[in-house]
């Protein structure tokens, strides 16, 4: 299958990843539980789609609250029945799958005296602004520096380096920022220190910065598929 057709296939997974995500964000409410948001999130990737989840069988992983600063492999992901709070915020990582292509789309619901909010504008408690307006910006960065000759490791440092000026820290188990797509997740190649490919040695990848302030309540994540197209533009899939 040709790179264009590739590319197609984890589009079209990751637009089952987004509209699952806008759908149960509108949904979200105080005393809903991690599992119950995980079972409707995993319900409509089904439902638009996905015909199995790639991550080691997991189609959502959901934290919320405190438990979203928590950070591990989805293979020890547990999900506990902690209930959503009035002014809150929620964390969920979608890993559909269709015909073997992924999706990877990850993001953070705000809650506001219950309100379900997405968007920074919306926002008044300011840490939770912050945190968005943060990861907004790091992808934004992303976008104007990322170029297919950077190594992933180039990209980690220059990413690191943004993160720490803007007053965060990374959250990740792992410490990497994100990673390429593959066919098989075993082959991931990871945005860290230690990978010294290219960019363009893959067809796509993830850039997922799990951060917080030093010593704050909450983590933030936000996480889109990237692919360089003409010209060697960055583009969200």
């Amino acid at each position: 299958m040709s790179t264009v057709d590739c590319l197609r296939c984890n589009r079209e997974a990751q637009q089952i990843a987004k509209r699952a995500f806008a759908e149960v964000a509108r949904q979200i409410c105080p005393g809903m539980t991690e599992r119950e948001i995980k079972r409707r999130v995993e319900m409509l990737l089904i439902q638009y789609g996905s015909d199995s989840f790639w991550r080691y069988g997991i189609g959502a992983t959901v934290h919320v609250g405190p438990r979203t600063t928590l950070s591990g492999s989805a293979r020890t992901y547990r999900v506990t029945d902690l209930a959503v709070q009035p002014n809150d915020c929620v964390v969920m990582d979608l890993a559909p799958s269709r015909s073997f292509y992924w999706g990877d789309y990850a993001r953070t619901v705000f809650l506001e005296e219950g309100r379900p909010i997405t968007e920074p504008e919306e926002l008044t408690i300011p840490a939770f602004r912050e945190g968005l307006e943060a990861e907004i910006e790091l992808h934004r960065t992303l976008r104007r520096i990322a170029r297919p000759d950077m190594t992933f490791a180039e990209l980690y440092w220059r990413m690191s380096e943004e993160l720490r000026g803007l007053g965060f820290e990374n959250l990740d188990f792992s410490c990497n920022l994100g990673h390429s797509v593959e066919l098989d997740a075993k082959n991931r190649r990871f945005i860290d220190e230690n990978c010294h490919q290219p960019l363009s040695a893959c067809e796509a990848f993830t850039f997922e910065p799990h951060i917080r302030r030093p010593t704050g309540r909450y983590g933030f994540k936000r996480e889109d598929m990237y692919a360089f197209g003409k010209g060697g533009k960055l583009e969200v899939l």
